[in-house]
């Protein structure tokens, strides 16, 4: 097995699970829009503006690889 191989193998490891991810991501920011339209939107906490910030991370890098 050559380092090519190995390398393909974890990056489709890693694809899949940046998948997983950027799913997850999808279901938890709309949950969170949802949230945040209920509430004022000036009400939003700050760990849900970085859960926002790093769910959209995951998105772009999810789009860059596929």
């Amino acid at each position: 097995m050559s380092f090519e191989d190995i390398a393909d193998l974890l990056s489709q490891k890693k694809k899949a699970r940046l998948q997983m991810a950027a799913g997850l991501c999808l279901g938890v920011k709309k949950y969170l829009e949802g949230y945040c339209s209920a509430s004022s939107r000036l009400m939003i906490s700050a760990r849900v503006q970085r859960s926002m910030i790093m769910c959209n991370g995951i998105e772009q890098i999810h789009v860059l690889i596929s």
